[in-house]
């Protein structure tokens, strides 16, 4: 059994990417000592990596890897398919740059050759542009820049002498290119091996012994060896196996929510072109307008995942149908949505209450999560993962992914009245969701309001965004006069024409005189 699938440097020094399965780990690897640190992770791939979200690479997993000269960017593996991607360190924005393709596509001088149906492990050469590439008991060194070449095809133990009559002469795991000239750590099974690989030359040698990964690397020992790959246990297929009047009652109550005035609609696209920052999804999409988006398929399961996790709060349908029966409008709820998102017919109504179900249980769940510090979920790939929390927050303060605040609370309402004691949440059903929201956002401390009084901040807000704005709004529409003598009305610093311009209005609602 391996215990490392794929590796590739980082370009940030001592650094390295760990694979296994479809989850990541990064790993400060400290050479000559046993400092070494896990930075981030275990973490799904698709989390960590959103454009690779709906690819072979993060719903299976990373067969081998290997960094590239080209600062940030690395080639991937997954069976016979690769892609060539800026892995953005430390942050979220990373990016395809050319694939997925299959490997003959991506390197054709590999037709007929035994790495045309996968490579097991690669690592960077010193020798710019040059890697080597491992399958089997065979190796061979590429030149992988635009005019890439295939150099020479060797055994393993006819390229490197060093190790002839060692675990690795007939096949390795994964390997990465230390930060270190020349060297290389090699992994096979639960053994790793550091070698100085002597480029262009057969003088290459084992750098101390043989040892167990975790002997290396501490910081692995609880981690490695990984459990079984983590997957979503509920996807489309599974929805039509959940009981068929559950499902009904569920979109029947989302059919019937009040206030049909349309709120929610896209930027306009001078706000698009303004600032397209401000309007990048991180790591959630919400909502109808950018539901299947490419690059955030992976978080979507993530959403059907959460969605029974929210009724171990066990929803009682039976219970609640004279609730839904007695709902006070039938208006439906595309209404909140402007565009596209009116006159629909059965069929797209249907998939957009869907929509709203599942992505309305998934924000709920993560508002509950958050609110216990001491809730702990390991194979919860958002709230076990610091970085992942800060993204989620970002995105749903966007226009475009505000669900209506009233389904959010009808959802609410019956999930908390079937709350049992014993559930590890349920301090946080009792809270009220403006409390749990507010929490979640933690927005700036304003001298003017405090978060806690969120029952009002909330009072005829539509969405989040409407709680936050609502927050930030000063109490007064004017500054109290800087001195005695200053009777300058309060105003914007921007003229009323820059705002037009963004199709915003202002309105005058008085001045004030002193």
């Amino acid at each position: 059994m391996s215990y490392i699938d794929a590796a590739f440097r980082s370009s940030h020094l001592n650094e390295v990417y760990l694979f296994m399965q479809n989850k990541y780990v990064l790993v400060n690897y400290a050479p000559d000592t046993i400092d070494n640190k896990v930075l981030f992770g275990p973490l799904l791939i698709g989390a960590r990596y959103p454009s690779l979200r709906g690819t072979a690479f993060a719903e299976r997993e990373i067969n081998c890897a290997f960094g590239s000269h080209h600062k940030d960017q690395a080639f991937i593996f997954s069976e016979n398919f690769c892609a060539q991607i800026n892995y953005a360190p430390h942050i979220a924005n990373n990016k395809i740059i050319k694939g997925p393709t299959t490997i003959t596509t991506m390197f054709p001088f590999f037709t007929k050759k035994v790495f045309e149906s996968g490579v097991d492990a690669a690592f960077e050469s010193t020798e710019k542009y040059e890697a080597y590439l491992f399958k089997g008991d065979q190796c061979a060194l590429i030149n992988y820049d635009y005019d890439s070449h295939l150099i020479a095809i060797y055994l393993i133990n006819q390229r490197f002498p060093s190790l002839k009559n060692t675990i690795f002469e007939s096949g390795i795991d994964a390997t990465f290119a230390s930060h270190r000239t020349d060297e290389a750590y090699l992994f096979k099974g639960d053994y790793c091996a550091r070698i100085n690989f002597a480029p262009s030359t057969t003088d290459d040698y084992i750098i101390g012994d043989i040892k167990k990964i975790l002997t290396y690397c501490p910081a692995l020992r609880s981690i490695l060896p990984l459990k079984t790959k983590t997957s979503c246990p509920l996807n489309m297929s599974d929805l039509h196996a959940m009981e068929e009047h559950k499902w009904r009652y569920m979109l029947s109550f989302l059919q019937r929510t009040t206030d049909a005035k349309p709120t929610l609609k896209k930027c306009a696209e001078a706000l698009q072109v303004l600032e397209q920052d401000a309007r990048r999804y991180y790591a959630e999409n919400i909502g109808p307008f950018h539901h299947s988006r490419s690059g955030l398929l992976a978080m979507d399961q993530q959403n059907w995942r959460c969605m029974p996790s929210l009724p171990h709060q066990q929803l009682n349908p039976r219970k609640n149908s004279n609730e839904f029966a007695n709902s006070e409008s039938e208006e439906s709820t595309q209404k909140y949505y402007a565009d596209q998102h009116t006159n629909c017919n059965k069929e797209a109504e249907a998939s957009f209450l869907e929509i709203l179900l599942v992505d309305g249980c998934f924000i709920l769940e993560l508002l509950l999560r958050c609110w216990d510090k001491n809730f702990k979920d390991e194979d919860d790939p958002i709230t076990s993962n610091a970085w992942m929390v800060p993204a989620i927050r970002c995105d749903l303060a966007l226009l475009e992914n505000q669900i209506p605040f009233v389904v959010l609370q009808r959802l609410f309402d019956i999930v908390r009245s079937t709350c049992m004691r014993t559930d590890p949440l349920a301090s946080a059903c009792s809270c009220s969701l403006p409390e749990l929201a507010m929490h979640f956002f933690q927005p700036v401390p304003n001298t003017d309001k405090d978060p806690s009084d969120s029952k009002e901040l909330c009072q005829d807000d539509r969405h989040f965004l409407g709680m936050l704005h609502k927050f930030y709004l000063p109490n007064n529409a004017v500054s109290p006069p800087k001195c005695p003598g200053d009777k300058k009305a309060w105003r914007f610093r921007h003229c009323e024409t820059n705002f037009q311009k963004l199709e915003l209005s202002l309105k005058m609602v008085h001045k004030v005189v002193c």
